[in-house]
């Protein structure tokens, strides 16, 4: 049980990483890039990183819910081992 605890804190730990990696890069996203008069160079830049954005957010929902559904399946067995 104790390799199954730590593998579900080593999900955790992996989800919280490339969260506030995810956070980190899309604090360099510029908003406001459609409303002004911008060069192609920076317009490819942003779509670049919209791209590596939506990468990075299809990691952290998968990653998000393997976290839950081992954390429900974790608990369910304690709680049929401690009925049992």
């Amino acid at each position: 049980m104790l390799i199954a605890l730590g593998l579900w804190i080593a999900v955790f730990v992996v989800l919280l990483i490339v969260y506030v990696y995810r956070k980190m890069v899309g604090a360099g996203a510029d908003e406001l890039v459609h409303l002004s008069d911008v060069s192609d160079s920076l317009i490819a830049k942003q779509e670049a990183l919209a791209g590596k954005l939506q990468q990075l957010d299809r990691i952290v929902r998968i990653l998000a819910i393997i976290f839950v559904v081992y954390g429900v399946a974790l608990g369910s067995y304690q709680i049929y081992q401690a009925l049992s």
